[in-house]
């Protein structure tokens, strides 16, 4: 039989713990490590394979080293620091960055649970679309192989909103 004050003590406990819980933002898991995908002009309809390294700075940035080819061969290799604003289990993330005279400054709004990365960036000459899935292998090169199942090459060229993923078969 339970007393009273044994009845108190449960509900208080249980009190603490939900209070806890409420007051504890659930945040989305670490993205650092290797990424690999696409990436699609919605200008010119231009794509190409794309890898990423994250690197988180602190609680409020990454680090992300971005590497492709344009026109299927030309490398090309930059980096770009994104700021993080946590809601739930999708990350979102806003950066710019200076490509130089020829292409300028780029921004970019993306967001990204624990499997996928999707940016929209845009400059005064494109825009387009980053599609990532996070890979299962990085090699010391920090180049992705492996990519999860539901990874496709190249970003689609939509202009709506990215495709809902479909449960796997088990």
């Amino acid at each position: 039989m339970v007393t009273w004050r044994r009845m108190r003590a449960r509900v208080a406990f249980l009190a603490v713990v939900l209070a806890v819980a409420v007051a504890s933002p659930a945040l989305a898991g670490d993205l650092s490590g290797c990424w690999s995908g696409g990436w699609c002009s919605q200008k010119t309809g231009h794509k190409g394979p794309l890898q990423a390294q994250f690197v988180r700075q602190d609680d409020s940035s990454y680090l992300v080293h971005f590497s492709g080819k344009f026109f299927k061969i030309m490398p090309f290799k930059y980096s770009v620091v994104l700021d993080v604003v946590e809601d739930g289990e999708t990350v979102k993330l806003r950066g710019d960055s200076y490509l130089g005279r020829i292409f300028g400054w780029f921004h970019y709004e993306a967001s990204a649970t624990q499997s996928e990365f999707v940016a929209n960036y845009s400059s005064c000459k494109d825009c387009g679309t980053f599609r990532l899935c996070r890979c299962t292998i990085c090699t010391p090169a920090t180049t992705c192989t492996t990519p999860a199942a539901n990874c496709t090459e190249a970003a689609p060229a939509a202009t709506a909103k990215p495709p809902v993923p479909t449960p796997a078969a088990e």
